[in-house]
């Protein structure tokens, strides 16, 4: 047994813990423990009723009301790791400057960051995101259609089956603190389009990601593709037709970040000049990948520096790097 003296003396040290992570303890019960038990209440997930509050309160086919309502939802409901209206503005002030014709997002999640990133293309561009998981790709399939576009899913040839856990216990609501996405069942082809009259060219669906009226490939498409990100990345070429990216947005597993950049850069996938912008790169931190970064001679990396998103207590940050393909 301890004793009271013992006890009372440790008291003050436990208080200024308590009190100078408070951030960190609150994100892991909104982020954390609340989906936990929500997920046994309701038997759905987070991600779900975080859609569910989507129909109920945004407006259908406005790309910026959608995102809007997430927003609100993140801040008021359940925690999720989209990246966010503070780190967003971010994001699009990059795509406003670079005006990328091809763009490749790793983690597509529910959808905020495919939506950020299409409204905010010029004319013409072309979005290729993928998603590990096939059960946040269908919300994200939802959303898309929510936020004004429509969605094909065209089955491709599976790429293989490695497992992957529920997502419901606790421990996948500790995960899902860092967004680790990553488990492959199998790979499928959704390519997502606003006009009803797209045309389906050799045996895949093409459309427009537009919320208003345009002609047939003045307005950026977007391509969403399930599966492990390590499998499809070197497929890209060969069986998504991209050539190269102008930019990359990774918001995936963060662990995941450096071994991605090295796929994309072995597999020439990377055009001159390309721009990469990675979040979460202080919190929970990619220390590797900016390592990396900063030391390869390949690029010219910068840190913006912003806050966690739905937590402006906790500090985080976008890594932008320009790839300059020197060694």
């Amino acid at each position: 047994m301890v004793s009271p003296a013992i006890a009372l003396a440790f008291l003050p040290f436990i208080v200024t813990l308590l009190i100078r992570y408070r951030h960190y303890l609150m994100l892991l019960y909104r982020a954390a423990l609340v989906p936990w038990l929500r997920d046994r209440l309701t038997g759905t997930s987070r991600e779900q009723r975080a859609f569910q509050y989507l129909l109920a309160h945004a407006i259908p086919g406005d790309p910026q009301h959608i995102l809007q309502t997430f927003d609100q939802w993140c801040y008021h409901c359940e925690h999720l790791s989209c990246v966010g209206p503070d780190k967003g503005r971010i994001v699009e002030r990059v795509l406003l400057e670079r005006a990328p014709l091809r763009v490749l997002e790793l983690g597509t999640y529910c959808g905020y960051g495919t939506v950020l990133l299409a409204q905010a293309l010029p004319p013409g561009a072309r979005l290729y995101t993928i998603e590990g998981d096939p059960r946040h790709a269908a919300v994200a399939e939802k959303v898309i259609r929510l936020a004004g576009f429509s969605e094909q899913m065209v089955s491709s040839r599976a790429q293989g089956n490695q497992g992957g856990g529920g997502w419901g216990s606790f421990a996948g609501s500790l995960l899902g603190l860092w967004h680790l996405l990553g488990s492959a069942h199998g790979t499928r082809k959704m390519l997502c389009h606003v006009d009803p009259s797209a045309r389906c060219a050799a045996g895949r669906w093409v459309g427009t990601l537009h919320p208003a009226p345009a002609t047939e490939g003045d307005a950026a498409q977007v391509e969403l593709i399930v599966g492990p990100s390590e499998e499809v990345i070197p497929r890209l070429r060969e069986k998504h037709g991209l050539v190269n990216a102008n930019l990359v947005f990774m918001d995936h597993w963060k662990r995941s970040y450096l071994r991605d950049l090295r796929l994309l850069e072995s597999h020439q996938l990377l055009a001159e000049g390309a721009t990469i912008l990675a979040d979460n790169v202080l919190f929970p931190g990619a220390p590797h990948f900016l390592q990396y970064a900063k030391t390869c001679g390949k690029y010219h990396c910068k840190v913006h520096r912003a806050s966690l998103e739905y937590f402006r207590a906790i500090p985080d940050g976008i890594a932008e790097l320009r790839y300059t393909g020197t060694h």
